[in-house]
């Protein structure tokens, strides 16, 4: 049995006829498989910054970047695993990246909770949403995503 084959035949996969709940259940287990992935990244991101780095300030950012590119690369460890699509992952991304737009508007409990309980349930919703109609509905997610990517790398380059 390939590697491929034992992906594909995992009981931990969403089945394509999955139903919302089922989208939304196996989008919490990716979030918490992807944040687990994303602390071993980040550890290593903090060694390498550390070594980079001479001044608070450079430490500081670095470990801000380390942390974002973290939760978005290890966000695609269970999309591949559980195989829930790049529309998932774009719109968890998408939540990671668009943090400096907003996390300062709502009180910080608030900010947490729309990370942690909105933005899964979004994801998952959104997922199920591309995966049971035409290609093109995965493409919009991914345009939005790179949209919002755009729009806080030029708010962050300006401010």
């Amino acid at each position: 049995m390939s590697s491929s084959d034992a992906l594909g035949t995992s009981r931990l996969r969403v089945s394509d006829g999955a139903g919302p709940g089922e989208w939304v259940a196996y989008s919490f287990l990716g979030t918490v498989l992807g944040l687990l992935a994303a602390l071993l990244l980040w550890a290593v991101s903090n060694v390498l910054s550390s070594a980079l780095c001479g001044t608070d300030e450079c430490a500081l950012g670095w470990l801000l970047l380390g942390g974002m590119l973290s939760l978005v690369a290890g966000l695609l460890v269970p999309m591949l695993l559980i195989g829930l699509g790049w529309a998932w992952w774009a719109v968890l991304a998408a939540a990671v990246f668009s943090t400096p737009l907003w996390i300062f508007l709502p009180p910080f409990w608030l900010t947490g909770v729309l990370m942690v309980l909105v933005a899964p349930l979004v994801a998952g919703l959104a997922g199920r949403w591309a995966r049971s109609g035409p290609p093109w509905r995965t493409w919009v997610l991914l345009g939005v995503a790179a949209a919002v990517l755009v729009a806080t790398s030029v708010s962050v380059l300006v401010a």
